[in-house]
């Protein structure tokens, strides 16, 4: 190979060499694995409530979103908190949602479960009194 040959090639090789050492890997932030606890999921009663997720993102930026308009959050990165409220529920079934928090090396998914109604039977009176040769009673 000739030496303008050599020369003329050595910019594109510079330009290769520098386009493959630029990549994300090198940000700090996007080795880090987010934690976020409880892991195993939020459970809500029926009547709704506040519960409160900690992230540990170990000094990296994160973000939270969640799946359904009854889930509502309120993130707090200082304090590395995101506090996760649902309101009353009449349904007898459970409803099913998640929150995600995106950051470092990918996205973490809580499960957030509130539990339906529960149907109840109340009677009044509570106590019925019978003649000792029987009968019947409405109540």
């Amino acid at each position: 190979m000739n030496m303008k040959r050599l020369f003329a090639l050595l910019p594109l090789l510079s330009l290769a060499c520098g386009l493959i050492s630029c990549n994300d890997d090198d940000d700090p932030a996007s080795k880090v694995q987010i934690e976020v606890t409880p892991a195993e999921g939020l459970v809500f009663e029926a009547e709704g409530g506040t519960q409160t997720l900690r992230v540990d993102a170990q000094g990296a930026s994160w973000s939270v979103d969640k799946s359904d308009a009854w889930i509502n959050l309120t993130p707090d990165a200082a304090a590395g908190t995101v506090e996760v409220t649902v309101g009353p529920w009449d349904g007898k079934e459970a409803r099913e949602g998640f929150v995600t928090v995106t950051g470092g090396r990918g996205p973490v998914t809580v499960p957030v479960v509130q539990q339906g109604v529960v149907p109840t039977l109340a009677v009044d009176p509570v106590t019925v009194e019978m003649d000792s040769d029987g009968g019947s009673r409405t109540i």
